[in-house]
């Protein structure tokens, strides 16, 4: 089976989507942003890129 570049950035974008909406999700849910960064063990750079993206919808 061949996997050719276009198909592994696909995978990867579809990873990063799927982390941004669990980031998001569990934010709705009242959870910090350091209880997602100890349990999901993703970085809090990216934690604060989606809650800030969050605010920023709301202001809207």
């Amino acid at each position: 089976m061949v996997i050719n570049m276009r198909d592994r950035e696909h995978e990867y974008i579809g990873r990063e989507m799927y982390k941004r909406e669990q980031i998001e999700e569990m934010l709705k849910d009242g959870k910090s942003p350091q209880d997602i960064a100890s349990f999901c063990k993703y970085p809090m750079e990216l934690i604060e890129e989606v809650q800030k993206k969050m605010m920023a919808e709301t202001v809207k």
